[in-house]
């Protein structure tokens, strides 16, 4: 039985050892490894089939229609249920784990997909409709929020919410007034794409001599100082063309609202719970005020960094995917400030890569942590129309332990099979990039519009501009706090 923080760890290890390799691995076709006995890992570790049948009920998943993210590899992982095996692995096991929780509850499980799955639910609890019985989404904050529209996971006895699937600092975090209307956990692959962190190419940082990033980061000396240090380092105008774009290299690859990640990595935080169960707006402070300030300033030296808004109106449709990869495979990047998902679309790349947690803001920081992608991470919810909540604990419970158990070793018995993972650094960096994931609340409610707010500085470029934007917030930010604590309490 993995624990929630091995199996991050080896996933992502596994997937760098694959990856960071410099040759695009070709696609398993021997399931072979994956066959285990699924009796036997049922009636083991912490998960106990239950015994019940549903009478080939159907459960039907709203999701997300990824055609809008159709420039990356990962897409075709996004979904919870895998309608066929085709060969791929990762897809494989999905299907697998979609099947043994069907046989065994006796439950059908479908899915509709939905470019607009806030709006689909609302509409269905209003008409009090029970099309769909899930809802996956990054809609967290709203969908908890809203009066009536979410049911407590907390009041389903048929769900484990101190389970390793579920992602407990998650759960601590969206749980409010005793109530938990959001997860997220195995269940959801995509789960493992949304971690932020930075991305390097190992080359560069070599040809460069800017030493071990990784000895850097133990030491404790990786801070958004030097991570600024050598991206100018770096920095050159390859063509002599006397001005900076796509031909010349650059220190860092971001975009304008990454302000609030450097915030989060920083040790800063927008809002945390207390002791009484209320919720204390903490960002406005001096020492975040700084954070913001020289995270503006960073972001916005575009003879340094290659920022993603400056080729927005070019010919890229996805400046991420189709600039800043092929820049960083073809070392004309330091760094890549990104999410875990592309490490799919570095399978070709020919220089190494390695992976360092988000920079703290300065030496006194006591550890690191990681932020999350709000756009990738994808949360389930179930509509308060779902007449039948003791079958969906149970199927909940089902897929998640199943996708613990069958898709992670996927990426690694499978994805990897008959590579050994040695690099022990990555291990290292992982779990420090895993172990510290944070779950801020006022990031994902955003009341107020405050995180909004801050990451509008660095589209602005305004690296002073905190304090006035705070105080123009702060009134609607404590009324929606307010707002949110009294419909939970009414609830």
């Amino acid at each position: 039985m993995y624990t929630r923080k091995l199996t991050a760890i080896l996933l992502f290890a596994a997937m760098l050892a694959t990856l960071s390799c410099g040759e695009a691995a070709p696609v398993q076709t021997d399931t072979s490894a994956a066959d285990t006995d699924t009796t036997t890992a049922a009636e083991t570790g912490e998960y106990t089939v239950p015994d019940v049948d549903y009478g080939g009920a159907e459960f039907v998943i709203l999701e997300q229609d990824t055609n809008q993210y159709n420039n990356w590899i990962c897409q075709k992982y996004y979904s919870i249920v895998a309608e066929e095996e085709n060969g791929d692995p990762i897809n494989d096991a999905m299907y697998r784990t979609v099947r043994q929780t069907e046989e065994e509850l006796n439950v059908d499980i479908t899915y509709q997909i939905s470019q607009k799955r806030l709006e689909e639910m609302r509409k269905m609890v209003l008409a009090q409709d029970d099309e769909y019985d899930l809802i996956t989404h990054n809609n967290a904050g709203t969908i908890s929020a809203e009066e009536g529209l979410a049911v407590d996971f907390g009041s389903i006895d048929t769900i484990d919410l101190s389970a390793s699937w579920w992602q407990q600092n998650a759960v601590e975090s969206f749980t409010l007034n005793g109530q938990v209307k959001a997860l997220i956990g195995d269940i959801t692959p995509q789960t493992y794409f949304a971690p932020i962190m930075f991305f390097f190419n190992k080359a560069v940082a070599e040809e460069f001599k800017l030493g071990n990033l990784y000895d850097l980061v133990r030491s404790g000396d990786w801070t958004l100082a030097k991570a600024y240090e050598m991206s100018r380092t770096v920095a050159a105008d390859l063509n002599g063309d006397n001005k900076m774009d796509e031909n010349d290299r650059y220190g860092t690859a971001l975009q304008d609202t990454l302000v609030t990640d450097l915030l989060i990595g920083g040790g800063g935080r927008f809002a945390v719970q207390n002791n009484d169960g209320g919720i204390d707006l903490v960002l406005n402070n001096e020492r975040n005020a700084s954070i913001i300030a020289d995270a503006v300033t960073f972001i916005r030296d575009d003879n340094v960094n290659c920022r993603a808004q400056l080729y927005t109106n070019k010919s890229w449709k996805n400046v991420f995917a189709h600039l800043h990869i092929p820049m960083f495979k073809n070392n004309q990047l330091l760094f890549n400030f990104n999410q875990l998902l592309i490490t799919f679309e570095l399978r070709s790349m020919d220089a190494d890569f390695g992976v360092i947690p988000m920079p703290k803001y300065d030496k006194e920081q006591a550890e690191y942590f990681t932020p999350i992608s709000l756009s990738w991470a994808e949360f389930i919810s179930i509509p308060t129309t779902n007449q039948e909540l003791d079958m969906a604990g149970h199927v909940l419970d089902s897929l998640g332990y199943y996708g613990q158990q069958y898709v992670t070793p996927a990426f690694i018995d499978i994805t990897v099979k008959d590579k050994s993972l040695r690099d022990e650094d990555s291990v290292e960096m992982l779990e420090l990039i895993m172990g510290n994931v944070v779950y801020d609340l006022g990031v994902v409610y955003d009341w107020g519009s405050l995180r909004s707010g801050v990451n509008g500085l660095g589209g602005s470029n305004k690296p002073n501009g905190f304090a006035s934007m705070y105080a123009s917030k702060e009134k609607s930010a404590l009324a929606g706090i307010e707002q949110t604590l009294e419909l939970l309490a009414e609830e």
